[in-house]
């Protein structure tokens, strides 16, 4: 542990662009894996390209020239289709999916601040956020409103900035206020895998998703009826 802290998690951390988490939706309906470069017209490019490649050596027999433009022609129809395939993650989508899995310190840990326990904090609570992201509870519609209110990229950014101010400035009660944070994500993680065993047993239950959802639409009104009666207050002011 004599390295600043970092993390690659299984799922992201924060949620990635617009675009990309909707092909990642999209590909892991149809059975892909949720990040790749495979895609189902990919995977028919070979036989599309061996196939403009008999029809375009045939067809030179007759038409010369012309058979050559018709194969080129063939080709940059064939590339277009593969490159339009909406299941098709683009290299720099890949790259976006993978920062939004990774988390590393911004700070400036040695070797000789990384032995306290300030350093370890920083270790159970990356621990605890890599245990949040790998449950089978945590992507579910149940915990939408969980998610947006936990911001777990954050959360290590923020606990890792007071662990390293701590190596330099001992302050127990602070040092006592961060390790009860740190407890607390780690109790977050722990009762997601008591969830998790939970649904192992569970059959599926369509009228508890029904009311889980009634509860976040509620909530959400909640919210835009406070935003709208602010904005009101706002122009009665003017």
């Amino acid at each position: 542990m004599d390295s600043p802290p970092s993390l690659r998690a299984a799922r992201p951390l924060t949620e990635p662009p617009a675009r990309v988490a909707g092909t990642i939706a999209a590909r892991i309906a149809a059975g892909l894996a949720p990040v790749g470069r495979d895609h189902p017209r990919r995977r028919r490019w070979i036989g599309l390209a061996g196939a403009t490649l008999v029809a375009a050596l045939a067809a030179s027999l007759v038409l010369g020239w012309y058979a050559v433009l018709l194969a080129f022609a063939a080709t940059v129809a064939v590339f277009h289709y593969v490159r339009t395939d909406p299941l098709r993650l683009s290299a720099s989508q890949c790259g976006a999916y993978v920062a939004s899995t990774s988390w590393q310190s911004e700070q400036p840990w040695n070797a000789r601040n990384c032995a306290g326990p300030q350093r370890r904090l920083v270790a159970v609570a990356c621990d605890a956020v890599d245990r949040i992201v790998s449950s089978r509870s945590w992507p579910t519609p149940a915990l939408d409103e969980h998610r947006l209110r936990l911001d777990l990229a954050a959360e290590l950014t923020d606990i890792d900035r007071r662990a390293y101010l701590l190596t330099e400035t001992s302050l127990p009660p602070a040092l006592e206020a961060l390790e009860a944070r740190v407890a607390a994500l780690a109790c977050y993680a722990d009762e997601l895998a008591v969830a998790d065993r939970k649904l192992a047993v569970r059959p599926e239950n369509p009228e508890a998703e029904l009311l889980a959802g009634a509860v976040r639409d509620a909530y959400a009104t909640g919210q835009l009826t406070e935003l709208t009666e602010e904005l009101r207050g706002l122009s009665d002011a003017d």
